[in-house]
């Protein structure tokens, strides 16, 4: 609802920009040679790809999408800004130079389109690397929830030795990422909690799972000193 909001008032807003820009054109007293109805064109259709581009950012826009709406935002007003000072410069002082316009148009408005591309897929990117760091942070605090209840249930010395171990493990593991090892680990923890609450507990099973846990984590340490490895 606020992103159509958004982008309901954008589209007023250009509207009432490109209705102004004609207004002036045919208010302005003197006879309008065909220079000026190409510059007036040229605003115009610039006007029309801003909005086209602010509705875009508007629909794309979040908290953690900073990098790629305000990157957006800068193109398209600096696009904006530019096609209007080449306009109004052509207009009053190279009114014959028809062709010349229309190649520095062209040329700016090709360049304001690969820009936005480029600051799209980089905003996107940046944006797609915290959301997994995010997304890696809340999934290991719930981890380290149930490890730390495996804390507190009474069982035997050794075996509260081991839980130990994996919970300390898991703590100290890199929790910037997330790898598909981390789903096995959050399995074997939960059927550690499953064993643990039995009435009637399998020692030599829980310790079993324990050490398989451990294994798990040790596994997926050196899958992530991979990644990042590979990431540089």
């Amino acid at each position: 609802m606020r992103k159509l909001k958004k982008n309901l008032i954008s589209t007023f807003g250009f509207l009432l920009l490109i209705a102004l820009t004609v207004a002036i054109y045919y208010l302005l007293p003197y006879e309008k040679l065909l220079m000026d109805k190409t510059t007036l064109f040229g605003v115009i259709v610039s006007e029309v790809i801003t909005l086209l581009g602010t509705l875009f950012y508007n629909t794309v826009s979040g908290k953690k999408k900073l990098t790629m709406t305000a990157g957006g935002y800068t193109i398209l007003f600096g696009y904006q800004v530019l096609v209007i000072a080449l306009s109004m410069l052509f207009a009053f002082y190279y009114r014959n130079a028809i062709a010349t316009y229309k190649i520095i148009f062209v040329c700016l408005t090709g360049v304001f389109l690969i820009s936005s591309v480029l600051v799209y897929f980089f905003g996107k990117k940046v944006s797609d690397k915290a959301n997994a760091v995010d997304n890696a942070f809340r999934f290991f605090k719930a981890l380290e929830y149930k490890t730390e209840s495996l804390n507190s249930i009474d069982c035997k010395k050794t075996i509260h030795g081991e839980l130990k171990k994996i919970d300390d493990a898991v703590k100290s593991c890199d929790q910037s990422v997330c790898v598909d090892t981390d789903n096995l680990i959050d399995e074997s923890v939960n059927t550690l909690l499953e064993q643990l609450n039995l009435k009637e507990r399998n020692n030599e099973r829980i310790l079993e799972i324990c050490e398989k846990t451990m294994c798990l984590i040790k596994q997926r340490n050196a899958e992530v000193s991979r990644l990042k490895i590979g990431g540089i």
